[in-house]
């Protein structure tokens, strides 16, 4: 048997605040907290995308690279 630590839960949960309505804000300035908070996930979801994106190039190249120096091998010989 594996050692491993998965528990079965593959993807993020949603982060919630168990703090409760801070009766304290404004309207305005809850709404502008909820565009700020959104403005933040979707800069998350965006560098997130990119990484994705750089890492799928890098190893697109690197197999490529890894298959041409392979091909070189097998021609010379």
């Amino acid at each position: 048997m594996s050692n491993s630590c998965f528990n079965g839960d593959f993807r993020q949960k949603p982060k919630q605040s168990l703090g409760g309505v801070n009766r304290n804000l404004k309207r305005e300035q809850l709404i502008q907290q909820a565009a700020q908070e959104r403005k933040q996930r979707e800069e998350f979801r965006k560098h997130t995308q990119i990484a994705i994106k750089l890492q799928s190039q890098i190893r697109k190249y690197l197999t490529c690279k890894n298959w041409v120096c392979l091909m070189i091998v097998i021609v010379c010989y």
